[in-house]
């Protein structure tokens, strides 16, 4: 069962009018609160105290329906959510609820339906899919409605409406299921899909981005060159080729690097948009961020503190955001720009148009070749200084870009230079952590209470390959009465998480010692730090943010500083040097295992780590937004000519 998180009905909260708006609005969230938290006895006074004040309020009406379903009153439940949907009818969160109570009460085709309306009105909301995904697969309608479509075909060959019919309710399918993480249904109906249009790109990319998904990266490279085969001027197809190429456990990073460089040659011949504006001094100098992700996002944890610790008197910060959304933190990031631009429908040519325009210095890519980037603004060199940051671990292949800002510790000089089109620039420390702002207290070490330690490797699943599996099953094995949980987007299927388990029985490693969890809502994520003592980084691309929060919660990472597959760029060895903690970086695979057992088999010392390790994280060079700042603006002042 997934609910749409709390931040997703704060705007709509904050925005209702009442006489009472604040004590409402405040007794509101202390409820919805109390439900987080398990407390829904608690909490259903509070809704009724606002029902009672507003009768009107269709969150109030919504939250209590929760409250009871969580109770297992499931028809007293359906009517307070269905209350609040006559009240506010496009709020797609309430319908998710509905659907949830209709799926508890055995009512799936209206669930269905219940999803469906919900994911037409926030189809940005990924967690609606999974829900939709699993009505569809309980309803049977669509599947078996496929199923019909295509005996008639069989019967028919020449029945082009029934055809179209079946390309259009596959696709609708395929999709949802890929976008609610049923990953090897998606690929099933996409393969289904391919034998009535074999000559479409997209779909192609889309199967592609499955077999990603789930770590199957040949697979899903093979599915790209077929696709930019068949069109080559797709760039995103492209972009996806040289973003996965990254996770393929068998491409050293020398190949990988080889790569993004051939996919960047084919810009050096753009048209470029002539700049050419030395900055004068005692002037502002105008820095562009470009990103898709000023929303919710990893990046944006590390952003903020740079976006509120710039120098307003010296630097003009304008943000390109090309977000399909906005959400509570675009708008806390809005505050902090000097201009900001919305970009998503903009045209390339438009975008560079306007940086020039807006006379940038220095335009810095805060997204790479990954998801929602635009990088091909960044091939018309609409400003005279370019610059790749922060969020992606990696060459861009362009020429166009002169700067990536990094680290010694992330890319050590001389080894790391030659696998970049840009130039290296090396600052102290390349990230700067915001700290949560949800009051999650550090627990004790919870291995003191279970009796045995618990490793834990929280990220994104292409991450877990071959060689970082290896790894874990030899900690697992020097540590015989330990634990590894795994959280991943796609272990929400239970499927695949037999498959998961088969992989470590096969190595000699029960399943009771493996705990495969699906991505949590934030707090609750924070909260699955309770129940491990030791993180534990993956190898072919570290992780960033998770173990940020990891050192925040009190719980030490071990990480490699050397791989010779994959990234590069060494983001966990970066982290550490910034907390203070390079004791943790491992040179090598059998480093990396000591460490790791050293760790689990000194409790004590990992209990004093726990007790000191978020305020000694606090104090350092990680979370020092203003520090990190000034040495980031030195950098700028360097790069740009008077």
């Amino acid at each position: 069962m997934q609910v749409l998180p709390v931040h997703s009905f704060m705007k709509h909260i904050v925005n209702k009018q009442s006489k009472n708006i604040t004590s409402l609005n405040d007794l509101l969230m202390s409820g919805i609160k109390l439900l987080e938290r398990g407390k829904v006895d608690q909490s259903i006074p509070l809704f009724e105290k606002v029902l009672k004040l507003d009768p009107k309020n269709s969150d109030a009406y919504h939250f209590y329906g929760v409250a009871h379903m969580r109770k297992g009153n499931l028809k007293k439940s359906l009517t307070f959510v269905e209350r609040a949907i006559i009240l506010n009818p496009v709020q797609a969160s309430y319908y998710n609820t509905k659907g949830l109570i209709l799926k508890q009460l055995d009512q799936w085709s209206a669930a269905l339906q219940s999803y469906e309306h919900a994911v037409q009105l926030k189809p940005e909301a990924s967690v609606l899919y999974f829900n939709f995904s699993e009505a569809i697969i309980k309803d049977k309608n669509y599947l078996e409605q496929i199923e019909q479509y295509k005996k008639t075909i069989n019967d028919s060959p020449n029945d082009n409406l029934i055809k179209n019919k079946l390309i259009s309710l596959l696709k609708k399918v395929s999709t949802i299921f890929m976008k609610g993480t049923y990953y090897e249904k998606a690929i099933y109906y996409f393969k289904e899909l391919l034998l009535y249009v074999p000559d479409d790109a997209v779909i192609y990319n889309n199967l592609g981005s499955c077999f990603f998904n789930i770590s199957r990266i040949s697979d899903a490279l093979l599915c790209l060159s077929k696709g930019i085969s068949i069109n080559p001027h797709l760039h995103f197809i492209q972009q996806n080729m040289i973003y996965f190429s990254k996770y393929h456990p068998e491409l050293t990073y020398k190949e990988v690097f080889l790569i993004h460089q051939d996919w960047g040659r084919q810009f050096v011949r753009t048209p470029k948009i002539l700049v050419k504006r030395p900055v004068k001094k005692n002037r502002a100098i105008n820095i562009g961020y470009v990103s898709p992700d000023f929303c919710i996002n990893p990046v944006s944890i590390f952003f903020l503190p740079i976006l509120k610790n710039h120098d307003q008197n010296k630097y003009k910060i304008y943000c390109y955001a090309n977000n399909a959304f906005s959400d509570p933190v675009t708008e806390e990031l809005k505050q902090h720009a000097y201009q900001w631009r919305d970009i998503y429908s903009l045209s390339d040519d438009y975008v560079a148009r306007q940086i020039k325009a807006d006379k940038i210095d220095i335009l810095v890519d805060l997204a790479g070749p990954s998801s929602g980037n635009r990088l091909l603004v960044f091939t018309q060199k609409p400003a005279p200084v370019q610059c790749t940051y922060m969020g992606y671990q990696g060459t861009t292949g362009l020429t166009q870009i002169d700067y990536c800002i990094t680290d010694s510790f992330a890319d050590p000089y001389p080894e790391a230079d030659e696998f970049y089109t840009e130039q290296l620039l090396r600052i102290p420390t390349s990230f700067c952590f915001q700290p949560p702002n949800i009051s999650v207290e550090v627990s004790k070490t919870p291995a003191l209470e279970k009796g045995y330690v618990t490793f834990g490797c929280l990220t994104q699943y292409p991450r877990i390959d071959t060689h970082c599996r290896e790894a874990f099953i030899q900690i697992l094995k020097q540590n015989p009465s330990s634990r590894l949980i795994l959280q991943a987007k796609p272990f929400c299927v239970d499927d695949f998480c037999q498959k998961e388990w088969r992989f470590f029985e096969t190595a000699g490693i029960p399943k009771h010692r493996i705990s495969l969890l699906p991505y949590y809502p934030f707090e609750d994520y924070l909260r699955l730090y309770h129940e491990i003592d030791i993180i534990i980084d993956t190898f072919v691309e570290n992780s960033a943010t998770t173990l940020c929060n990891a050192l925040w919660m009190g719980v030490p990472v071990v990480t490699l500083s050397k791989f010779q597959f994959g990234s590069v760029r060494r983001s966990g060895a970066s982290i550490l040097n910034a907390a203070g903690y390079t004791q943790w970086i491992a040179n090598d695979t059998n480093q990396y295992i000591q460490i790791s057992t050293y760790l689990a088999c000194h409790l004590e010392e990992l209990n004093q780590i726990r007790k000191t390790l978020r305020a000694s994280v606090l104090s350092s060079n990680l979370c020092n937004g203003n520090r990190f700042t000034r040495s980031l603006e030195q950098t700028y002042q360097k790069i740009v000519s008077f």
